[in-house]
C-alpha cells in the first residue's frame, strides 16, 4: 500500500474531499497503517466510499463560441486516496485482462504502441506491393468510444462473460452505480448528478475496463470470419491502439465491405457509434485506382 501511495504525483488538483496527495505521500507509517486497513475494509465489503465515487468536472474553454458546449473540453477530478484503491484494483485485474486481450489490441498495453501498429501495417502494405497484391484498409473512427461504453448492464455483463473475479466485478461495480459529478467553475462546486454510461474520466480502471468492453465487441465483429491476410504466418484482419481500430484489413473489397457492415453492427449493438465522416479507405494497389466501400449507406 506504502508503494502504492508513493506512485501518487505531486502538485495535482484534489477531488471533492479536498485531500491532496502530498498529505498520503508524506504521512509515513502512520497513514499508511489507518490507510491501508481502509481499503481491506473496502476490498471485504465490496463498498467504495461515497466520496470517492464523486467526480468534479472541469470545463476547459478551446476555441470558437463559447456559449456552445461543444467548444469545451472537460477534465474530471477525483479523490487522490481513490486512486491508491483504484491502483489496488487495477493491479488484481490486469493479468486477467491481458489474458483476454487479442495481439491486434496494442492500446494501453506495457511494450506496445503506436509505432509498433504502424510497423506493422507498412510491413503488410510493402510484401503485398512487392507480390503485386492488393490490400484494402478502413481506418476507423468512433464518436465518443469512452463516453459511450454502456455499463449500467453491458460492461458487468463482458466482465462477467471473461470470468473476472467476482469480488473485482462488485468493486467495480460498487464504484459506477454510486458514481456522481458536478461541474466545478470559478471554485463553485454545482449540484451533483448521476452518470449511467461512459468510463470514467481520470480513472485508472478506465482503459484496461474500455479495451475489455472492446474485445467483447471485436469478438462479436470477427466471429466466424477467416482472414484472407497473415502477418509472421498468422492471419490478421485488423489493428488497434485502445478506441481506434486503426485499420480493418482485407485482400478484397468486397471482404473489406462486410467486415465494415459487421462491425458497424455489433457496435451499435452495445451502444457505440461509429463516424462515417471520419473514418477512411485506403487501398494499396498499383492496379485499383478507386474503391467504393458504405457505412451506414454512407459512402467513405
Amino acid at each position: 500500500m506504502f508503494q502504492d501511495c508513493t506512485a501518487l504525483k505531486l502538485g495535482k488538483a484534489p477531488g471533492v474531499d479536498n485531500i491532496p496527495s502530498e498529505l498520503l505521500k508524506a504521512g509515513g507509517e502512520e497513514v499508511n497503517d489507518i490507510f491501508t486497513a481502509l481499503c481491506q475494509r473496502i476490498w471485504n465489503e465490496k463498498k467504495l466510499s461515497t466520496e470517492w465515487t464523486k467526480s468534479l468536472v472541469v470545463p476547459l474553454p478551446k476555441k470558437g463560441n463559447l456559449r456552445l458546449c461543444n467548444n469545451y473540453r472537460t477534465i474530471s477530478l477525483i479523490s487522490h486516496p481513490s486512486k491508491v484503491m483504484l491502483r489496488v484494483i487495477l493491479n488484481r485485474l490486469k493479468p486477467k485482462a491481458e489474458e483476454i486481450f487479442a495481439e491486434e489490441q496494442a492500446g494501453f498495453r506495457a511494450g506496445r504502441s503506436t509505432v509498433e501498429q504502424i510497423f506493422n501495417c507498412r510491413i503488410l502494405i510493402e510484401k503485398h506491393m512487392q507480390h503485386q497484391r492488393d490490400l484494402f484498409h478502413n481506418f476507423i473512427d468512433f464518436k465518443k468510444a469512452f463516453d459511450r461504453v454502456w455499463w449500467l448492464d453491458g460492461l458487468w455483463h463482458v466482465l462477467r462473460g471473461f470470468n473476472i473475479d467476482e469480488g473485482l466485478v462488485k468493486t467495480i461495480e460498487s464504484l459506477y452505480m454510486n458514481s456522481n459529478s458536478a461541474v466545478f467553475l470559478n471554485n463553485t462546486i454545482g449540484n451533483f448528478f448521476k452518470t449511467t454510461v461512459g468510463v470514467r474520466q481520470g480513472c485508472l480502471l478506465s482503459p484496461v475496463l474500455f479495451n475489455i468492453f472492446l474485445e467483447r465487441i471485436m469478438q462479436d465483429t470477427l466471429h466466424q470470419h477467416s482472414p484472407t491476410i497473415s502477418i509472421g504466418g498468422g492471419p490478421i484482419c485488423n489493428l488497434r491502439f485502445a478506441d481506434d481500430i486503426d485499420d480493418l484489413i482485407a485482400g478484397s473489397q468486397s471482404e473489406l465491405q462486410v467486415l465494415t457492415d459487421r462491425l458497424v453492427a455489433s457496435f451499435e449493438a452495445f451502444g457505440m457509434e461509429v463516424s462515417s465522416e471520419k473514418s477512411k479507405v485506403v487501398v494499396s494497389s498499383e492496379r485499383v485506382n478507386d474503391v467504393s466501400i458504405t457505412m451506414d449507406d454512407e459512402p467513405l
